[in-house]
């Protein structure tokens, strides 16, 4: 595969404004960190923590799917012979599907906390 060639043709449609996710850092750090539940304010006694980790998961997966067709080669993407597009476009529209998915799941985070919806609590602050 000629690297050259692929970032030649798919690099130009990549934008940085088309995945920045605006994700408040505390946010970010919840999914992972065994110290902090995820709180939706009408029920503040579940944990909604496995919500977040399944969005932040597919955030990450789409961008594994993005870093995917952006590496690979048109010229070597073989497609159906019957289908009506060709691989370049297959393939830009493919990183176009996986840019929209993680905006999707970033807005969904991003309005649930910035509404006061959820919010992160500590927990190792009510066990004192």
């Amino acid at each position: 595969m000629n690297s050259k060639n692929n970032c030649d043709t798919v690099k130009p449609t990549i934008r940085k404004e088309q995945v920045r996710l605006k994700i408040p850092k505390e946010c970010t750090e919840a999914a992972d960190n065994p110290d902090v539940i995820v709180v939706d304010r009408d029920h503040p006694n579940w944990d909604f923590r496995p919500w977040f980790k399944e969005k932040t998961n597919n955030i990450k997966e789409a961008f594994e799917g993005l870093l995917g067709y952006y590496e690979k080669d048109p010229n070597e993407f073989k497609l159906a012979p019957n289908c009506e597009m060709t691989s370049k476009e297959f393939i830009l529209d493919m990183i176009d599907f996986e840019i929209r998915g993680i905006k999707g799941y970033a807005d969904a985070i991003r309005t649930m906390f910035e509404s006061g919806r959820l919010t992160v609590r500590d927990v190792r602050l009510e066990e004192e």
